[in-house]
């Protein structure tokens, strides 16, 4: 039967399928629908070609992709096939691995999912396979050939059995695509050779013209990186007792949220400069990780959602710093950071994940052969979708639930998207599973091998920006109330027993260093911390009055005489303007200063025996001299400390598209079965985005005929959508169109418009 042949089938099976069924299918193919096919042939023809089917078996699960190579294999693209005889050759091609076969539920459900795949359709005399040859590639053809050996595990036994020169063979053979050729290859050569014999053992499989061929299996084992075996059978779940997976994700998310506001207070303070290829440097990225007390690929993670939910903003900062190289910057984004500080606990939760469904960064990437932090290299088109498959998949564990071990390959949640999606999430593109891992297990949406009821909500809603809100409020109830309650102790700690109100947590972290976080968290107050926010302008007395307004009972007295103590040592060098100048009642001391390598590189020069100018700003002056290690703080013309740091930086704030869903609208969808249908019944009614003056004529006539038409266009998003409207008037590009359903009128660019049907 020729490719017409099934074409033709294809399209009258489709031409049969109710609405529900069609829409269903064509919601899992949406590449064949823009623009609006002019019928079923056409719809056929698209779902037949190689471009949109290797698309579709991205989606297919590892029983789905046995039953669909079966399919290629009888030919069913060409003859139909029962299901029977699917069974039968699975069957023996699994011949050594019987836990493997399918059994008659699952090769039926394995067709099911095909079919709503628009990857296989039946017909009376059987099942007919919608594809293209070599769609997959043979590390991932899961269905041995005759006589092959089905598992890398095998292969390794019998490779560890035959001599070196074959292990070699078989290297050098999965280094140029699995293909070579010998004349050892031969039915009649010496069976002592090294081909001979591994053709024998299954590892080899001859072909015509003295050519060999790797089977599946052992490109698995033999390929770089390996890709672990893949079973088409799924993993167990495991109940957990006494386990509240929800508490335990809240805790990390917290810590997640923490560590957010902390890159976007250091951001609003120093922004981060970025090369001229718009990565930042290595060493800049290791320093600012330290400060964070986390790491590089933390660091990426972070900046990549801040970045994608519009927290922060690549550009040239006003004011700009004083260090300025003269490149862009990570800097807040308008008013941006102080909105996303001021959030509370469930909504920043929420914009960090909606920034990680819109982000394209893999962190596992970064710090990995030279990646810096934001490079290109650690960029990958398309890993916002694989984030939303990949809460597709993990959606599916049950709550209360862990995946357990796989039978074969990566177990738990590795080896659940193995079995979910092998063609995209085996273990060969393991620096992407281990990210999108990473990411779910940082924002607390995977625990373990098990994940969160967030999860859940996501999928529910297809991860769009109704989900995300959905997930924020949901969450309330998973964190405790914010509050300022604060627990002093004697060994000059503070103990937060929940999550504290952002304001207290900024006043805090001036003057008191971070020793533990979660949802309860631990302050330690020391001598180099209160001189920091003494340095920063907090004076003793609103110190002071902080912890009285938040310490449940009385402040230890420690930690007053120590606050006491700092506060009449620190101070003791002032400074001014002149462009700037220092004083101090000790000549000796200002004078040390003065010729002190810091005092020297910013020009000190003594006015008095107690005072010193420069002719840099303050903020320089101050700098170097606290890096020889004296305490000198500012002071305003009243004599009173203040602090002369840059308050923030910051770029223009751009505009953030909220995450798209994963799936296209049913009702999009449903618009666009009604204008194909018209279209079959009506050959020539469409008006092709091809040309725009057939569009215009089309609309044209359709608003003087007074007739509703169905349109084909891409809204803000880019995403492709269907409609049924009157058209009323036509004008300088735009098209004004009531809908007769919720009788409202809609405006639509023309430009935008890639289909019209006319009914």
């Amino acid at each position: 039967m020729t490719s017409a042949s099934l074409e033709t089938a294809l399209a009258d099976h489709l031409r049969g399928l109710s609405d529900k069924e069609l829409t269903r299918i064509l919601s899992n193919r949406p590449d064949v629908l823009s623009p609006i096919p002019a019928g079923f042939p056409v719809l056929a023809s698209r779902m037949v070609a190689k471009s949109s089917s290797v698309r579709a078996v991205r989606e297919l699960s590892a029983p789905a992709l046995v039953v669909f190579l079966a399919l290629e294999e009888l030919d069913a693209s060409m003859t139909p096939v029962a299901p029977a005889e699917i069974s039968t050759l699975i069957k023996q091609r699994f011949r050594s691995h019987k836990q493997w076969v399918l059994k008659a539920a699952q090769r039926d459900q394995a067709l099911k999912e095909l079919a709503t795949a628009g990857l296989a359709f039946v017909t009376p005399e059987g099942w007919r396979a919608v594809s293209a040859t070599n769609l997959v590639s043979d590390a991932l053809r899961l269905l041995p050939p005759p006589g092959a050996l089905a598992s890398a595990a095998e292969v390794k036994a019998v490779v560890d059995e035959l001599p070196e020169a074959c292990r070699r063979i078989c290297e050098r053979l999965a280094q140029a695509s699995g293909v070579g050729s010998s004349k050892d290859a031969a039915p009649d050569a010496d069976p002592s050779r090294p081909i001979p014999q591994l053709i024998s053992r299954g590892v080899l499989v001859a072909r015509e013209g003295m050519f060999v061929e790797l089977v599946p299996a052992a490109v698995r084992f033999f390929q770089v990186p390996r890709v672990a075996d893949i079973a088409p059978v799924a993993p167990e779940f495991v109940e957990l007792a006494g386990v509240d997976v929800d508490a335990r994700g809240a805790a990390a998310a917290a810590e997640a949220v923490r560590l957010a506001s902390a890159v976007v207070r250091l951001v609003i303070k120093e922004p981060i400069a970025l090369l001229k290829a718009g990565d930042v440097g290595v060493r800049v990225a290791a320093k600012v990780a330290e400060s964070l007390g986390t790491d590089v690929q933390t660091l990426a993670r972070l900046l990549g959602w801040l970045l994608a939910a519009g927290v922060l903003a690549k550009g040239e900062p006003d004011p700009l710093p004083a260090d300025d190289t003269g490149g862009d910057y990570v800097a807040a984004a308008g008013s941006a950071g102080e909105d996303f500080l001021a959030l509370s606990l469930p909504d920043a939760w929420a914009l960090l994940i909606q920034g990680w469904l819109s982000s394209s960064v893999v962190a596992g990437k970064v710090g990995v052969d030279g990646v810096k932090v934001l490079s290109s290299d650690s960029v990958l088109a398309g890993y916002s979708q694989s984030v939303r498959t990949f809460v597709e998949v993990v959606a599916g564990v049950p709550q209360g639930c862990a995946v357990g071990d796989a039978v074969a390959g990566v177990g738990g949640v590795r080896g659940l998207l193995a079995f979910a999606r092998p063609v995209q999430f085996h273990s060969g593109h393991a620096v992407v599973v281990d990210s999108l891992v990473g990411d779910a297990e940082f924002l607390g949406l995977v625990v373990g091998d098990a994940v969160v009821g967030a999860v859940r909500v996501l999928a529910e809603l297809g991860c769009s920006q109704e989900a995300v809100e959905a997930v924020a409020e949901a969450a309330v109830s998973l964190f405790p109330e914010p509050s300022s309650v604060l627990l002093a102790q004697g060994d000059m700690t503070l103990l937060a027993p929940g999550p504290l109100v952002p304001q207290v947590v900024v006043e805090l972290s001036r003057f008191a260093v971070l020793e533990s976080s979660g949802l309860a968290s631990t302050w330690r107050v020391d001598e180099a911390s209160l001189r920091r926010g003494f340095a920063s302008g907090l004076g003793e007395s609103e110190i002071v009055s902080l912890l009285e307004s938040c310490v449940v009972g009385e402040i230890p007295q420690a930690m007053r005489y120590l606050i006491g103590d700092v506060a009449r040592n620190q101070g003791v060098l002032r400074g001014g303007t002149a462009v700037s100048f220092l004083r101090c009642d000790d000549p000796a001391l200002l004078a040390e200063v003065v010729s002190s390598a810091g005092g020297r590189a910013v020009g000190l020069r003594l006015l008095a025996p107690t005072v010193a100018v420069a002719d840099v700003p303050l903020i320089q002056v101050l700098s170097n001299v606290q890096a020889e290690g004296f305490q000198p703080v500012a002071e305003d013309r009243d004599g009173n400390v203040v602090d002369v740091r840059v308050d923030s930086f910051r770029v223009p704030q751009a505009r953030v598209k909220a995450p798209a869903a994963s799936r296209p609208n049913p009702l999009t969808v449903g618009a666009a079965v009604e204008a194909i249908r018209h279209a079959d019944a009506h050959p020539g009614g469409v008006a092709q985005s091809a040309s725009v003056s057939q569009v215009v004529d089309a609309l044209g006539h359709a608003v003087r005929a007074r007739k509703l038409v169905t349109l084909g266009f891409v809204g803000k998003e880019g995403v492709a959508q269907f409609v049924t409207v009157q058209p009323v008037r036509l004008s300088a590009g735009t098209l004004d169109a009531l809908n007769p359903q919720t009788r409202q009128m809609t405006r639509f660019g023309v430009h935008r418009i890639t289909s019209v049907v006319v009914e």
